[in-house]
Order: structure tokens, then C-alpha cells, then sequence
């Protein structure tokens, strides 16, 4: 694979707030560089400046040390996947760019190379929609949609069963496989209670918590939102009642993530705990050191999540990766990393089979709200959750050997095995032959979201210009649909003075950036030598396209580069229309 080319039009480099999507693609785009399996690593941007601001932070790393990674804007994407054989498309999202990719990969690429994705929150009302397009009739096997686990695998099957169903879609049309491949965790960010460091890293995080020696540390950790992420009220009554059950091990509550700004949900939470009585700490935006400081100092951590944003967890392999058993609802992926009774405790959660009225109306409310209504409709069970908090509480031997047991599961999980497992994938990919009938199939079909635009705006000009494999106007079409049209061998143009002017390098024209894809295989010199003398369009651009002297050094235009040239030259003044 050494000679192999990775690509993605996805940025991995991201800057601003923390988000567990940004965590997730930071440890899979950094295991991959240190692994450094591919040749070159090419990245197509919208904003370049940002994505190499961003790879500074892993310039150490071999693939980002040797120059291999390389950072192109967007509209250099076509004059790319025309030229280079790349071995794979990886997006750090299934959605929105999917499906475009493979409708230009199908029409430019020279071989079907495999295009990837991974999940991570699946839940947002216009998923649906970011899903549709992905069923066509263009799709190949090379398609595949990363599940971060069995339940993310169930709702994405389950998003394109249901797309096909209401929108009545031919069983021809393809859609990208679902494959289980989960996250991952850096497990050396984390001190296990055997390395030597760990007992002064606990003490030291534990005295700045004012933790009592007796006390049992409960650590939650992750955005502190209560419709974006769970409701920690219901922890709250679980340790209420552990106080009660089990009145001679008191348990600390430790909330450690980002509330959101002028959010009213922590003073709620903090006014909740001195109510009742439950020591409780708020640790806002840890860094780094502290985040490790708050694992260490930690007896227990807890997830009583109820968000269905919520479709893997990688607080639940932090947690793991440093010791900790985990007391977590019984809810998604949470059950891909929480061994139940091995490496923690899994707490029931009861939700209703069937929600008609909050179907319909959730595409009038805002995400936030329409994510409250399910997550307060979704039960955990109270006393279950109390009854596992104190059975770890009063057990500290049950404690250390559930936190083995996570430990050593977390090893499964590591970035590197992960990267490991999608280089497999793609292999994998490659190796599924697509029958060459298929392939001509797919590279013929057209995109059903993909409209005709010249057609669309077809009034807007006074008069359309009709050359190459456009198709001919039909009876289909109403009259008053388009413009009229003149064939391009009918129109005829020459070079104006001051095309004769640039082509003479006595004047200069400028070309907007962005435009290149649009001229690719042109030479405007040359085209404006061609049109010394009277020349019909349709002439002239047979000659563009067929590369002339320069054929065998690159590639001629295409019918529609010549004729964007061709207009292009009319709209500023390098030709001119000859008129008899």
C-alpha cells in the first residue's frame, strides 16, 4: 500500500470548540499518520488556511514529517480524481458529501476507488434527507458507511429501509453497505492505578476536589447539556437514595465538560445537589492534565445517557482505558463497551414503542427540543441505577476488578486497531470485482438530485447555445420552459482586437480563481490562434477538444470546456460573434 494514495474532501483538521466528533477524527487522522501506510494523504479543502493551521499540531507524526500530506482546495478535486489512481475517499461524516463524491468519481476516475465514511451522532431531523441521496442508481459495492457500533449499524439500515419504502425507490438503486467498525481511544493519554505516577496524580486531583478519603468519586464527563447529551437530574435521585441504602459510603459527584454559554442547566444542577445534601463539583473545560488528573481521582464513572445523539460513546473508552468501572444506562453502543457485570453495570431504560404526533411535528422544532422530547420520554431506572452506584460504592475490590477488566478491554480499541481495521476494509473493497456491464451502468447513471440546471434556468438567458452530447430539445419539454436555442454550427465568431491583443501577450485578461475546473484541457492562446479567421463554434471547439500539438503533453477540453471557453472568450471581449 506503500504507493497507495489516501484521500478525503472532509477536514480532519478543525479548529474551535471540542466535540466528540472532533475527538474521534483527531485519534483516527493521527494514528493513520503515525502508522503512515500511503504514499501521499490529499485533502481537498474549502478553507485551506485553516486545515494547515490545523495540521501543525501533528507535524511530528511521519506521514505529516516527510511532506506527504498535502492540502488542495476544492476546485482542484476534478483535475485530480481525472489524473490520480487514489486508493481510497475517507469522509469523517456519511453526510452531505458522500454521494457527491461518487457522482463525480463515476463520471472522471479512472477506476471506481472505494469511498468511506464513519458515523457519528445519526439522529438530527434532516439526516433523513443527508441519507436520500445516498440511494441511487449510480451506487457500486465500493461504497460503505462506518457504523460505530451494532445500534448506529441498526438506525442507518434503518434510515435507508424507510427512505426506500416512503419514497417508493426502485430496488436497482444501490446505497452504501453498512460495516461495524468503531471509534477508538488513545489509550497512553491515560495513568492506570499500576503505573508508578498514579497514586500522586489521585491524591493531588482528589485534594483539589476536597474529596474525603471515605468518599466513593462519581465522575461524569462530556457536554453538560440536558438536550443535547442526558439529563443528570435522574443521577441525582439515584445518589439520594444511595445515601439512604448505603449511608456509611458517601459518593461525590464530579460533572467535568462544557455547559453551554447562558445555559441555566448547571445552576439548576448545582441547586439540585445542595438540596440534597450530595457533595458535588463542576469542573468547566479541563484541559488535558486535568481531564487525566479527574479519571485518576475517580472510583466510578457514570453515563445515565437518554440522547438519542448519543450512538457509541467515547467517554465509556476514556473511562475504560484508565481503570474505571462504568455504571451506564443500557442504551446504544454503550452495550459495544460495557461488558455488563464484567466491566461494569448496565442500568434498564424503558422508551415508548411508538411517537406519531412527535414524528410529525419534529421537522417545526428546533433539533435541541425535538432531542429534549425523546430523552424525557426515555425512563432510566432509578433505583437500578442507585442500587449499582452503592454495590460499587461498598466494594472496592469489585471496583479494581471491573477497571481491569475495562483496561484490558479498552486494548481492542486503540486508534492504531482501528486504523488497522479500515485498512483491511479498503482492501477488501478492491478485491469485490464490479462486473464491467455495472461499471457502465454506474458511470452512465445521473443522479436524481442532480438537476438540470441549464434547463432549470433555461428563460433566464435570450438565447441558448446547443453543441456536443447535449441532449436535443424533445416534445417533452413546453416551449416556454427555455429559451430559444441556436446550434453551435450555426453561430459563427472570430477573434475580437483585443483577443488578437492578449493572444499577441500586448494585453492581459484575468481569470477568476475557481474557474479552473470550468477551462480544464483549454488553451485560450491557442483557441484565440484558431479563431484568427471566421469559424463556426461547433469548428472551433471540435479543435479544442482534440488537444491539437499539445495532445500527447495533456488532455484536449471537452465539449463542455469548449464551450465554456467559447462563451467565456464572447463575454470578455476575446472573440466576437460574426454577423453576415
Amino acid at each position: 500500500m506503500k504507493n497507495a494514495i489516501f484521500g478525503s474532501i472532509h477536514s480532519y483538521f478543525e479548529t474551535g470548540d471540542i466535540y466528540g466528533r472532533k475527538v474521534a477524527n483527531s485519534g483516527f487522522i493521527g494514528a493513520l499518520f503515525a502508522a503512515d501506510p500511503f504514499a501521499e494523504y490529499h485533502f481537498f479543502e474549502h478553507d485551506t488556511a485553516e486545515s494547515r493551521t490545523g495540521l501543525q499540531a501533528y507535524k511530528d507524526l511521519p506521514a505529516v514529517a516527510r511532506g506527504a500530506v498535502r492540502i488542495f482546495s476544492r476546485a482542484n478535486l476534478a483535475a485530480k480524481l481525472a489524473t490520480v489512481e487514489y486508493h481510497c475517499f475517507h469522509m469523517a461524516d456519511p453526510l452531505g458529501d458522500q454521494a457527491a463524491l461518487a457522482v463525480l468519481r463515476n463520471r472522471v476516475a479512472p477506476k471506481l476507488f472505494p469511498i468511506t465514511s464513519v458515523n457519528h451522532s445519526i439522529n438530527y431531523i434532516h439526516y433523513g434527507l443527508a441519507f436520500l441521496p445516498q440511494i441511487w442508481p449510480g451506487a457500486t459495492p465500493r461504497e460503505v458507511i462506518g457504523a460505530s457500533s451494532r445500534a448506529a449499524a441498526t438506525v442507518i439500515k434503518g434510515y435507508f429501509t424507510q427512505l426506500r419504502e416512503n419514497y417508493a425507490l426502485p430496488e436497482t438503486w444501490g446505497e452504501p453497505a453498512v460495516r461495524i467498525i468503531p471509534l477508538g481511544v488513545d489509550t497512553e493519554r491515560f495513568a492506570s492505578p499500576k503505573d508508578a505516577a498514579y497514586a500522586g496524580l489521585r491524591r493531588d486531583a482528589r485534594a483539589r476536589l476536597d474529596a474525603g478519603a471515605d468518599e466513593t468519586v462519581c465522575l461524569v464527563h462530556g457536554r453538560i447539556t440536558v438536550d443535547d447529551k442526558m439529563d443528570l437530574l435522574p443521577l441525582l435521585q439515584a445518589l439520594r437514595r444511595v445515601r439512604e441504602i448505603a449511608p456509611g459510603n458517601p459518593v461525590r459527584l464530579v460533572v467535568s465538560g462544557r455547559p453551554r454559554a447562558g445555559d441555566r442547566y448547571v445552576q439548576v444542577l448545582q441547586a439540585t445537589a445542595k438540596a440534597m445534601k450530595i457533595p458535588f463539583n463542576l469542573v468547566t473545560d479541563p484541559d488535558e492534565t486535568a481531564l487525566r488528573g479527574l479519571y485518576a481521582a475517580a472510583d466510578i464513572f457514570s453515563s445515565p445517557s437518554d440522547n438519542l445523539q448519543e450512538s457509541f460513546g467515547l467517554t465509556m473508552l476514556e473511562a475504560a482505558a484508565a481503570g474505571l468501572p462504568v455504571v451506564a444506562s443500557d442504551w446504544d453502543g454503550y452495550r459495544d463497551l460495557v461488558q455488563d457485570g464484567v466491566t461494569g453495570l448496565l442500568v434498564p431504560t424503558l422508551a415508548p414503542a411508538a411517537t406519531p404526533f412527535l414524528d410529525d411535528y419534529a421537522h417545526c422544532l428546533p433539533d435541541n427540543i425535538h432531542q429534549l422530547c425523546r430523552a424525557q420520554q426515555t425512563a432510566l431506572d432509578v433505583p437500578a441505577l442507585a442500587s449499582a452506584i452503592a454495590r460499587l460504592a461498598k466494594d472496592k475490590a469489585l471496583r479494581r476488578s471491573m477497571g481491569e477488566a475495562g483496561r484490558a478491554m479498552s486494548q481492542k480499541f486503540t486508534w492504531r486497531s482501528i486504523v488497522d481495521r479500515w485498512l483491511a476494509c479498503w482492501d477488501d473493497l478492491w478485491a469485490a470485482s464490479i462486473p464491467p456491464q455495472k461499471e457502465v451502468a454506474c458511470r452512465k447513471a445521473r443522479h436524481p438530485a442532480n438537476l438540470d440546471f441549464a434547463r432549470l434556468f433555461g428563460r433566464h438567458p435570450s438565447t441558448l447555445l446547443r453543441y456536443g452530447d447535449a441532449a436535443p430539445a424533445d416534445d417533452a419539454r413546453m416551449p416556454e420552459e427555455t429559451a430559444p436555442e441556436i446550434p453551435a454550427g450555426d453561430l459563427t465568431v472570430r477573434t475580437s482586437a483585443r483577443g488578437d491583443a492578449v493572444r499577441g501577450r500586448k494585453d492581459v485578461c484575468v481569470t477568476w480563481m475557481g474557474l479552473e475546473h470550468c477551462l480544464e484541457g483549454v488553451d485560450i492562446r491557442r483557441m484565440l490562434v484558431l479563431a484568427r479567421h471566421p469559424v463556426t463554434v461547433e469548428a472551433l471547439a471540435d479543435r479544442l477538444c482534440d488537444g491539437g500539438e499539445e495532445k500527447t503533453k495533456s488532455p484536449g477540453a471537452t465539449p463542455e470546456t469548449a464551450c465554456f471557453a467559447i462563451l467565456w472568450g464572447l463575454k470578455h471581449d476575446l472573440l466576437e460573434i460574426v454577423t453576415s
